[in-house]
């Protein structure tokens, strides 16, 4: 009987050692502050987008991914100061109705999902809900992708991409020259 009672006590005694080394998930969910944006060109001409390298693109295929930069991440992001605004501004003279230094966010479109390879997928951030008015309060970990809608004239472009936050911060970066 004596013997039944300490073993019964020993896995009492490992039942709570155990419970009390389990770890709860507290990387799930956070609060963030977005430090600046990294910039990637594609070619979106093939089955899938390439980066381009040799700085040309059919004006028909371009594709641009802004990726949030921030200390840490979370599986969900909430923003410390939300995202406000979201400007592409053109850094050369676009057409006739957008001169350099128009804002021409307009004439981008986000870019589905469903068209990217996993690799893409997987980075994928479908959180802009600024064309609805709402300001961007959470992402996930992941890119925007918006792909070029309007065909510039024949030339060079450069574009200057702008995230604003409501503390009035604004996250830039330029693109590298691309011929069309």
């Amino acid at each position: 009987m004596k013997t039944k009672n300490i073993f019964y006590a020993g896995l009492c005694a490992l039942f709570m050692l155990t419970s009390a080394m389990c770890c709860d998930d507290d990387d799930s969910e956070g609060i963030i502050e977005l430090t600046g944006i990294k910039l990637n060109q594609y070619n979106n001409t093939g089955a899938y987008p390439v980066i381009i390298e040799n700085g040309q693109c059919p004006k028909e295929a371009y594709l641009i991914r802004i990726s949030p930069i921030s200390e840490y991440y979370y599986s969900t992001n909430i923003l410390k100061s939300p995202i406000i605004a979201f400007r592409i501004i053109t850094l050369t003279d676009f057409n006739e109705d957008y001169p350099a230094g128009s804002d021409i966010y307009k004439l981008f479109k986000e870019y589905p999902p469903m068209l990217l390879n996993e690799n893409f997928r997987e980075h994928y951030l479908s959180s802009d809900c600024l064309d609805k008015g709402q300001p961007i309060t959470t992402i996930t970990w992941g890119d925007f992708y918006k792909v070029l809608l309007t065909y510039p004239q024949p030339g060079n472009y450069q574009f200057r991409i702008e995230l604003e936050t409501e503390d009035g911060n604004i996250l830039s970066e330029e693109t590298e020259v691309i011929l069309y």
